[in-house]
């Protein structure tokens, strides 16, 4: 079967595919995410991105033409970098440019580090995406980790059990923390709340698993209350539907 009719059996049956460069794809769009136990990176074009708001901090560099944000983050001329933080809303209105989109760890010691100091030298950022060395562009934004808090250890918990659903209450008491006090020091710690970063780390699971499996069987092995409930999830994180990520030809690599 051809690239093209693997892609339409896959939209048919629901099918999420992660093809390699090599299989005879090759006219397409070069498009590449890579997954890490708390981060994401992703290289390829905007896909006429659709507002969209995330659970976690971003870094958007541009790897050709500059881009310009509309809504909450909205940039009054063309950028080449920006910091955008977490639960903030934009779209893009320069569909179809290239470009590296880092999601950071809420509250990791990168996402305080471009918080604080900006964008550490964008250009060699985009470099190193263009050349496949992801470690070294997570490298180059600041240290791994993040800082201890009160709330480390549900966070590393979460991390490691991604699709385990335990209650904030159970969370909140694991720790020592009432409801109310350990709500407010989630978000104070890692500038999102407790449920937005439940379905962020459901969504990388789900990015983990996905080849060779169907919709349901990923949003079901990934925690997610349904096949619905993990698209919604891929279009308010990414801005874009799977299909159409998928449509790319996508390679999908661990970091």
């Amino acid at each position: 079967m051809t690239g093209r009719g693997r892609e339409r059996a896959a939209r048919g049956a629901g099918r999420m595919v992660d093809r390699s460069a090599g299989d005879g794809a090759g006219t397409g769009p070069d498009v590449r995410v890579h997954v890490g136990v708390s981060e994401l990176v992703y290289v390829g074009p905007a896909l006429g991105i659709r507002s969209h708001s995330t659970a976690v901090p971003r870094l958007l560099l541009a790897l050709d033409e500059p881009f310009v944000l509309v809504g909450p983050a909205a940039s009054t001329a063309p950028l080449r970098a920006l910091y955008v933080p977490a639960r903030t809303r934009h779209a893009v209105a320069t569909p179809g440019i290239r470009w590296l989109v880092v999601y950071l760890e809420p509250g990791s010691h990168r996402d305080r580090a471009c918080r604080h100091r900006g964008i550490p030298d964008p250009d060699r950022l985009v470099h190193l995406a263009r050349t496949g060395r992801v470690r070294h562009l997570l490298d180059a934004i600041g240290p791994a980790g993040r800082p201890s808090s009160p709330t480390d250890e549900v966070i590393t918990r979460m991390l490691r059990e991604p699709a385990t659903r335990v209650s904030a209450a159970a969370m909140a008491a694991s720790v020592g923390l009432s409801l109310a006090h350990f709500l407010r020091t989630f978000t104070e710690d890692t500038g999102t709340t407790f449920r937005l970063f439940g379905r962020w780390v459901r969504l990388l699971e789900a990015t983990r698993l996905v080849s060779g499996r169907t919709l349901t069987e990923t949003a079901t092995d990934a925690g997610f209350a349904s096949p619905s409930h993990f698209s919604d999830t891929v279009r308010w994180a990414f801005g874009f539907t799977a299909t159409e990520l998928l449509a790319t030809g996508v390679r999908i690599e661990p970091i």
